[in-house]
């Protein structure tokens, strides 16, 4: 098995480790970081990691990556998003997303509200 993690910016090391950790305990396989495009359709699964999703949103269009991770995933290959990628495989978003200009892969049937810039800030 190959699993390629999106590797723009964000929580690219500790995503990498977790997906060798996992494939180890499962009798092997690779873990690959994708910055550029034409390493995506020889993955198994992808990871989009957390991060700043307007940062890797823009690099994933500028590099060519998000049309590789949508044509993949009509092909079937799993995706698996956490926080920042969460949000970037959003269908829908909030106007925070909308005035922003936010990029959404729009591959799950999601509405994501997320905040501003900067620091999650937790509501009590």
């Amino acid at each position: 098995m190959r699993i390629g993690i999106i590797a723009l910016q964000g929580s690219v090391e500790e995503h990498i480790k977790a997906a060798e950790r996992a494939l180890s305990e499962r009798g092997g396989g690779e873990v690959v970081s994708i910055k550029h495009t034409g390493i995506i359709p020889s993955c198994d699964a992808i990871i989009v990691p957390g991060g700043e999703s307007t940062t890797i949103g823009k690099l994933m269009v500028q590099e060519g990556i998000a049309s590789e991770i949508k044509e993949s995933t009509r092909l079937g290959i799993p995706i698996l998003g956490t926080c920042a990628g969460l949000i970037l495989l959003a269908k829908h978003g909030d106007s925070q997303v909308e005035q922003t200009n936010q990029f959404l892969l729009g591959l799950m049937d999601i509405h994501v509200t997320r905040n501003a810039f900067g620091r999650q800030r937790e509501s009590f």
